[in-house]
């Protein structure tokens, strides 16, 4: 599934935020939603036109995307 065991990824108990690029030829999105699927309070969000390295194919999305999870943790 992943580098992670399932178990490993089942023991993350904080919120978590996966951001993928849709694009990623190294691993590929399935992974992530597998991954995703067992943790318990993940979400992934799918960057379009990125691949491996979102952060670099599209900062502003990615930042974005972090910067709203991070302060919506600060608000609750």
């Amino acid at each position: 599934m992943s580098a992670f065991s399932e178990e490993a990824l089942c023991s993350i108990k904080n919120q978590t935020l996966v951001l993928w690029g849709e694009n990623d030829r190294l691993f590929p999105i399935e992974v992530a939603a597998k991954a995703v699927a067992v943790m318990p309070d993940a979400k992934l969000l799918r960057i379009k036109d990125a691949g491996h390295l979102s952060m670099m194919d599209q900062p502003a999305v990615f930042n974005r995307a972090v910067l709203n999870f991070l302060l919506d943790k600060m608000e609750h």
